[in-house]
């Protein structure tokens, strides 16, 4: 294997997108695209220059129907990875797994110990209540069970004595509860509402807060398509709006020191060579 560059590495996320583009336009399934992805189409027309990954969204029925109808026989560069596919998965999102390929690192990112593959990610979306104090009820109990999963398995140990004892404590106490069981539990809590009636929906499994990611349905609404790179992908049918409710001033530049490439990938030659 050999190491890819940072422009490499976005070439063969750009291709992995065509396809599960292309895929997606056969089966008729809608999809989005979000956070620095949607970012980089609007500010840059593609990649953001260090950013190393592409992110998409799916309604949840749209999620549902991409696992249901991806067969492996037919993706046979690829892996489809989620709770369903792989009993030691450690996230709640569907990933696509490049074969052939290896991350060397990935900054923050959670990877099993049988699949280190560079991987793209799929979140579902899902409905969120009306209300107030509902939104905060749903909000509070998934952080409660996101803690759960970070005193079960965070391998960090605390500069204060006091609080790594209570983590040890914590992590003790939680050895009888299964990961897979704290994995139901939240996807229960994040599609409770589906099947209601509600004005906006979320992306529960995303690294920003519930309240940033709840947003109006209309805001997402139909996709349109928008120029990334060479192609034209899906997105929000109100990009500037849904950047504008995640980032503030999204067309601000981050300082200097963060403008960085985090991820390193080693891949087979024969993928190197189609890069070129």
């Amino acid at each position: 294997m050999v190491e890819l560059t940072p422009k490499e590495i976005q070439l063969l996320l750009l291709n992995v997108m065509t396809d599960i583009d292309d895929f997606c336009t056969e089966k008729d399934i809608s999809y989005y695209m979000i956070g620095g992805t949607l970012l980089g189409a609007v500010r840059h027309q593609g990649f953001i220059p260090w950013d190393d990954d592409i992110d998409i969204a799916m309604l949840r029925s749209d999620y549902e129907r991409f696992i249901k109808m991806w067969k492996p026989e037919e993706h046979s560069d690829y892996i489809l990875q989620n709770t369903y596919t792989d009993s030691k998965c450690c996230h709640t999102i569907t990933r696509i797994l490049v074969k052939e390929t290896k991350l060397l690192h990935n900054g923050s990112y959670n990877v099993t110990s049988e699949h280190s593959e560079m991987f793209f990610d799929i979140f579902p979306l899902d409905n969120v209540p009306d209300t107030k104090e509902e939104r905060n009820a749903q909000r509070e109990e998934l952080l409660r069970i996101k803690r759960k999963i970070g005193y079960k398995f965070s391998k960090t140990k605390s500069s204060n004595g006091i609080k790594q004892v209570m983590k040890e404590i914590r992590r003790l106490l939680l050895m009888p509860v299964s990961y897979h069981s704290l994995i139901n539990e939240l996807n229960r809590v994040a599609q409770r509402f589906n099947g209601q009636d509600t004005g906006c929906i979320c992306s529960m499994s995303s690294q920003y807060d519930y309240n940033k990611q709840a947003m109006e349905r209309a805001i997402y609404g139909t996709p349109i398509r928008i120029k990334f790179e060479n192609k034209s992908f899906l997105a929000p049918a109100q990009p500037e709006v849904y950047l504008k409710h995640l980032y503030g001033d999204y067309m601000k530049l981050p300082p200097k020191e963060k403008q960085v490439f985090n991820v390193r990938v080693s891949a087979d030659e024969n993928i190197k060579e189609k890069l070129k």
